[in-house]
């Protein structure tokens, strides 16, 4: 088989690698040049997904050690630090390095990579995708791979016919990140170096400030459909007043940026055509952290096509089940509480988590992509709030029970390809997010 992907992101150079190795004839198309593929800054993975794909580590000094976070209790002067075992710290990852680890493997595999080629459009007939142009020249192929990123005009171009799931603006992070130098003459928080705030004066985002290792701030400002420059630029200023850490100078980065920040795309698979990574919203919705769950789902998509010898849509929804049932119903489940934390009260935020109805660990459990489950363990620990905090128990409930039902929902994908099925499916999973 003939396959093209575009853009050399994680999920997309996982698949080229895995196809490649299996003979299949692939060429990756990266509009960046070699050195310039992938942010310049460094963001967040658990190490052991580069183990299970047999890939190594980059070298030393590109990655180091995540410290835990602190998430201030909207509303309050409250912060919860995040306690995790060390084994089970994320490492944070300078992105260029970490993408020459991925393009080294696929290139080892047989995989050719163009750096500096812009695809310019897909080659379609109706729903189906029969290759794309690139350099003023049509290029048909079996399967094309869109590893293209959150906006993807690939897949929101696709005709209606295909079914392609696009997402809506509200359902994207706008963010600014920026590595700042440290301004040297304030004082620094030993306890809290990492620290997260939710709904920063009150708007419907997340912003943090990080004292990381390498001697600089790592400041993210981001809200849910869009990044005003008023926002902004109260947002900034009032995470400088909170941190005065935050130097004048950037040395990293500075730049505006687009993250999902939703559940993962309900139909992400045409004929001939595989979305995956961000362009099929596969990042955990709490934080935006993509990069493990989109290189496990370039495995699966490698493994589904390399098994059955075919790029139908039949074959690739084989794909998208696999992952739903394994990453993406968690990933429903955590953007049910997401949207309820971005919309709640403020009050009512202050008092859940002063309640102990939300914890430190189901945190943790969010952030690392898993979801909050109502076990015995769980329960236990709930009991004792619920019974003092009657009221806030009954607003807290419906929220989580929806997220387990969300997730059910998700895991319950059609196994078969069917377009009654899936379209009912479909239906059923959105009628969670409205």
């Amino acid at each position: 088989m003939r396959v093209l992907v575009i853009g050399a992101g994680h999920g997309g150079l996982t698949a080229a690698r895995g196809l490649a190795k299996n003979g299949h004839d692939v060429t990756v198309y990266e509009k960046n040049l070699r050195d310039e593929s992938g942010y310049e800054w460094h963001d967040d993975a658990n190490p052991r997904f580069l183990e299970e794909l047999g890939l190594p580590l980059p070298p030393a000094g590109t990655y180091f050690t995540k410290r835990e976070w602190s998430i201030i209790v909207p509303g309050s002067n409250r912060w919860l630090k995040l306690k995790q075992k060390p084994e089970t710290l994320d490492y944070s990852f300078f992105r260029r390095p970490l993408a020459k680890v991925f393009a080294d493997g696929a290139e080892r595999a047989g995989a050719k990579i163009e750096f500096g080629q812009r695809v310019e459009r897909l080659i379609t007939d109706g729903p189906r995708v029969l290759g794309a142009a690139v350099g003023g020249k049509e290029i048909f192929c079996d399967l094309v791979i869109d590893s293209s990123g959150a906006t993807s005009p690939f897949r929101d171009g696709l005709s209606e016919s295909a079914g392609i799931t696009k997402g809506k603006p509200h359902e994207l992070f706008f963010g600014y990140r920026a590595f700042y130098e440290v301004d040297e003459s304030a004082a620094r928080d030993p306890e809290h170096t990492n620290r997260c705030y939710p709904k920063l004066l009150g708007k419907q985002g997340i912003s943090w400030c990080i004292q990381d290792p390498q001697g600089t701030v790592n400041v993210l400002i981001g809200m849910t459909g869009a990044l005003k420059k008023d926002d902004f630029d109260e947002l900034l200023a009032a995470l400088k007043k909170d941190n005065p850490i935050i130097g004048e100078k950037i040395a990293l980065g500075g730049i505006f940026t687009v993250i999902p920040a939703r559940y993962p795309a309900t139909k992400p698979v045409a004929d001939g055509y595989a979305a995956v990574g961000d362009a099929a919203y596969m990042t955990i919705p709490l934080i935006g952290s993509g990069i493990a769950s989109s290189s496990k789902a370039g495995v699966m998509l490698a493994e589904t096509v390399n098994k059955y010898g075919s790029a139908s849509l039949e074959v690739l929804w084989r794909y998208h089940v696999r992952f739903m049932r394994e990453i993406g119903a968690k990933h429903m489940a955590i953007d049910c509480v997401k949207r309820w934390l971005l919309s709640a009260d403020e009050k009512l935020l202050a008092d859940v988590f002063n309640s102990g109805m939300i914890a430190e660990e189901d945190f943790v459990t969010m952030m690392t992509g898993g979801m909050i489950k109502p076990g015995l363990k769980f329960l236990t620990g709930k009991i004792i709030p619920s019974i003092k905090n009657p009221m806030i128990a009954a607003a807290l409930a419906p929220i989580l029970l929806k997220s387990i039902r969300a997730s059910v929902a998700g895991a319950k994908i059609p196994a078969e390809y069917d377009k009654k099925k899936v379209e009912a499916w479909i239906k059923k999973v959105e009628r969670f997010f409205e």
